[in-house]
């Protein structure tokens, strides 16, 4: 079993979170009375008939919107719209119940704007805390590797939130060459000087520095590495996530180096050998009719696992 998983059903879950909207929403009107110095238990019998009415329509729409499809670990700025628009609708209902409920004397609809920033707060901060709490909890039972990422462009961005969502590494730092860009958060995590990298391999304990700077010249990439010749660390080459999937750059072209006073060192530039696919038309064996398209294997041989390079003369190897 995955730490991350509670083991519950699916709709065991959503009934849950149904449940605990239901008593957030009714916790934040009473709250709202508070603030305004109002009784919410001496109401009208109407009032909290409407109240169960306008609730329940409430939860069918968070689910109409798909607010309980959204995984609480994984929620980004899109859950956090739908939460701000199930909200808004929930006090556009509160509204209605409320206008029924009460008479002209008595109506007062200041309660609406302060309801509708309570319940936001409670049911958009309940979540995040959720999301924190277990993003927490896999840390303490499952740690990550410290990683450094060394560009904090696109590429760099794209690659702190696969990796923050996933199990392995853990981005703890960021390393920039823009002096513009120094100083800023970017995702959470500070962008630093590269002078800097020593300090921060040794305070964050890291082993591995990923190089996320896909548009870096021939040129520049061999001055990158000629700074981390000298680092304890194990460097990678990460293409451009776009490449990837575009058909550009491919799994090969991420390059384990092994990063020594002496030079560098490829540690598994090429993974197994692959099988491929093609398709080739045998003869016809009558001129009426053309038998089907057969599928034949063809494998392609195993280039070199590792090669060693004592010189510097590598980089232009490893870059070319």
């Amino acid at each position: 079993m995955q730490l991350y998983t509670i083991p519950l059903s699916r709709t065991i879950k959503q009934s849950l979170m149904m449940t605990a909207d239901s008593v957030m929403i009714v916790a934040a009107l009473a709250l709202s009375f508070v603030l305004l110095d109002r009784d919410f238990f001496s109401q009208d019998p109407r009032f909290y008939f409407y109240l169960a009415i306008a609730t329940t329509l409430s939860i069918l729409v968070f689910a109409r919107i798909g607010l309980y499809r959204a995984l609480v670990l994984y929620m980004g700025l899109q859950s956090g719209f739908l939460v701000l628009q199930g909200v808004t609708i929930a006090t556009c209902m509160l509204a209605t119940s409320y206008f029924f409920s009460q008479t002209p004397l008595s109506t007062d609809f200041s309660i609406l704007p302060i309801f509708w920033m309570i319940a936001l707060l409670f049911i958009g901060g309940s979540r995040f805390v959720a999301k924190v709490f277990l993003q927490s909890l896999i840390q303490n039972f499952r740690p990550k590797e410290p990683v450094i990422i060394y560009g904090a462009g696109s590429s760099g961005m794209q690659l702190v939130v696969a990796l923050q969502n996933g199990d392995q590494y853990l981005p703890v730092a960021f390393v920039d060459d823009c002096h513009n860009m120094l100083g800023s958060t970017v995702h959470g995590i500070r962008v630093y000087n590269p002078n800097s990298l020593y300090e921060l391999i040794e305070s964050f304990s890291a082993r591995q520095i990923l190089l996320a700077i896909p548009s870096a010249t021939h040129t520049e990439r061999k001055e990158i590495l000629n700074r981390l010749e000298h680092l304890p660390v194990h460097v990678k080459t990460v293409p451009d996530l776009f490449d990837m999937v575009s058909g550009v750059g491919t799994g090969v072209e991420i390059l384990a180096m092994q990063v020594a006073c002496c030079g560098c060192r490829i540690l598994g530039m090429v993974p197994g050998r692959e099988r491929v696919l093609s398709w080739r038309r045998p003869r016809p064996v009558s001129r009426d009719e053309d038998p089907p398209l057969e599928p034949t294997e063809r494998q392609w041989p195993r280039p070199l696992s590792s090669l060693n390079l004592a010189t510097g003369s590598g980089h232009d190897r490893l870059l070319s």
